[in-house]
């Protein structure tokens, strides 16, 4: 693992791990806040786990893009499960402690669904763009470790 990607991945844990109080012990943060957590693929995860795979065979140039852009969607998830983790937090007091009805909660609905699909459009362009960087074999690589049968 190189420095950039032992930078990141610290940076990751400290972005989350900042928001651990509210986190519980079941929960996949920041996987449970997309809009579609279980069956869309997160391909910068595929990246993190066998970028320096040699079957993969990613070029040091392929690298840098995906480490890149593995930068920028990583601020935005965090940012954005982050909001929505503290809307349903308030929505919850909300409903069970204040006695709140959906229409008096109607904005925190809204917001919530808003930001879960930013970060679900966020997921499916990073997708994109990783397979811009990678060869036709590279992306038959990540589809089998999602597990998609072609």
């Amino acid at each position: 693992m190189n420095f950039k990607k032992i930078a990141l991945v610290l940076s990751l844990v400290l972005g989350i791990s900042s928001h651990a109080k509210n986190i519980s012990i079941d929960e996949r943060f920041p996987a449970d806040y997309f809009m579609v957590h279980k069956n869309l693929p997160h391909y910068m995860k595929i990246f993190r786990e066998f970028g320096d795979d040699e079957s993969l065979g990613l070029s040091d140039q392929q690298k840098a893009k995906l480490q890149k852009l593995q930068e920028e969607v990583a601020s935005v998830v965090i940012d954005r499960a982050t909001k929505i983790k503290d809307l349903e937090l308030a929505l919850q007091k909300g409903v069970v402690l204040e006695n709140k009805t959906s229409e008096q909660l109607k904005d925190v609905l809204e917001e919530i669904a808003t930001l879960r699909l930013e970060l679900t459009k966020a997921q499916i362009d990073c997708l994109h763009e990783v397979k811009k960087v990678l060869t036709q074999e590279q992306d038959k690589f990540f589809i089998e470790k999602v597990g998609i049968k072609q």
